[in-house]
């Protein structure tokens, strides 16, 4: 091999033949079944301000950023995946659009991360985003659309896989934890699951990364002990009534005493953390059937002392899916399932087909309700999937032989 020739990059792949023409058609198909099914096709930029992609997807995705400055000095990143820019691109257009509103889109992504597993770190995506409604309609019919385009390649025998990272959320957010102890809680998800850890443990670990205060500490500070819970809210608001009379930015008069209220408390306490671990060791643990998680999960929480209506929105998707082209016996609920993105709200979900290497997971998506306001929009709720090209070839593939 002369010593001039460059060679393609680890990860990257040409696709050429065979491949090009099957890889074609699949985006040709699904962009035909988005639009039957009623969403605008839309492109967006290979290349965003890297703000974009870092401000809400959190460590995991951001780490897998091709990252760098352009010619201009512009701080910008190749995107890694569609959501982000499809948002922004409602949010600068939204007098445009009505409500709700359904956007589709495929091309190329970026990923930069290990080859270990032989995955690509170029790779196209086809999904779609619901944009505008709340509910578990608006969930089925991602989860439909998501399955639907499957079938309407002839890939049949996939299945779903259901988290709900909102009622994790809820949880956590019942025991008092702060954002940072939260995602201290979802990161170790795999580990209690697994029993791999305890949660004394995981309070000794949180204790040393300053998570939570030392033990013995009071539980409120002197002021909130004294007045009590209600009489600390009044006492707050009646200081904060002559500069704070109106929202200030995207926060209300409310939401900012709650804020201030919480660091008063300093809620994360050992024991309100250890309450909260052993709620979700159990609930982590629960895998399977809709019809026969549900009432283990309601059986959890009355065990812990939380309300059973958390899962309302759970079983209200689960009775409206079999109508929509997503049938129960394809689908499984699994509350350890939280995807690496941490702009998901609600209900997320990923589906796998049979591969050459056995079970392939070709894509998936979520709830993202904070998003449009985290990226300068208003409050909007949203929803929306990503399929994997690459992928549902492979299982093609695996089903022609």
């Amino acid at each position: 091999m002369p010593s001039s020739q460059i060679l393609s990059l680890p990860g990257m792949a040409d696709v050429t033949g065979g491949s090009f023409e099957r890889s074609a058609k699949i985006v040709d198909a699904l962009a035909g079944y988005y639009v039957s099914r009623g969403y605008t096709p839309i492109d967006t930029p290979i290349v965003e301000d890297a703000e974009l992609f870092v401000r809400k997807s959190g460590g995991e995705l951001s780490g897998m950023l091709y990252t760098f400055d352009d010619p201009g000095g512009n701080r910008v990143s190749l995107r890694p995946e569609f959501t982000p820019s499809v948002i922004r691109h409602y949010i600068e257009h939204a007098s445009e659009f009505g409500a709700p509103t359904r956007l589709s889109y495929s091309g190329p992504v970026f990923r930069y991360h290990s080859l270990d597993d032989g995955d690509l770190r170029q790779f196209t995506q086809v999904g779609t985003e619901l944009i505008g409604l709340a509910g578990s309609d608006a969930d089925a019919e991602i989860l439909s659309i998501a399955c639907g385009g499957l079938e309407e390649l002839g890939l049949s025998g996939w299945t779903v896989r259901i988290g709900d990272t909102g009622l994790l959320n809820r949880v956590l957010d019942a025991h008092g934890l702060s954002d940072a102890t939260k995602g201290f809680v979802f990161a170790h998800l795999d580990e209690l699951k697994a029993a791999s850890t305890s949660v004394d443990h995981l309070v000794a670990l949180a204790g040393e990364m300053g998570l939570i205060r030392a033990q013995g500490e009071d539980d409120l500070a002197p002021v909130a002990t004294e007045n009590g819970e209600e009489a600390t809210r009044r006492f707050v608001r009646d200081m904060l009534s002559d500069s704070v009379s109106s929202p200030v930015g995207r926060r209300t008069t409310d939401q900012i005493v709650e804020r201030l209220l919480r660091k008063l408390r300093r809620a994360d306490s050992p024991d309100r953390l250890a309450s909260a671990l052993a709620l979700v060791a159990d609930l982590s643990k629960v895998s399977g059937a809709p019809d026969e998680t549900l009432p283990t999960v309601e059986e959890i929480l009355r065990a812990h002392d939380t309300d059973p209506a958390s899962i309302d929105g759970l079983r209200a998707l689960f009775d409206v899916l079999p109508g929509r082209r997503a049938p129960l016996f394809n689908v499984a609920l699994d509350l350890a399932f939280v995807p690496g993105i941490a702009y998901y709200t609600g209900i997320v979900f990923e589906i796998s087909c049979d591969g050459d290497d056995g079970s392939v997971t070709v894509g998936g998506g979520g709830r993202y309700d904070g998003l449009v306001r985290a990226l300068g929009g208003d409050d909007v709720p949203a929803m929306g999937f990503a399929l994997r090209v690459d992928r549902m070839m492979d299982a093609m593939t695996s089903r022609a032989e």
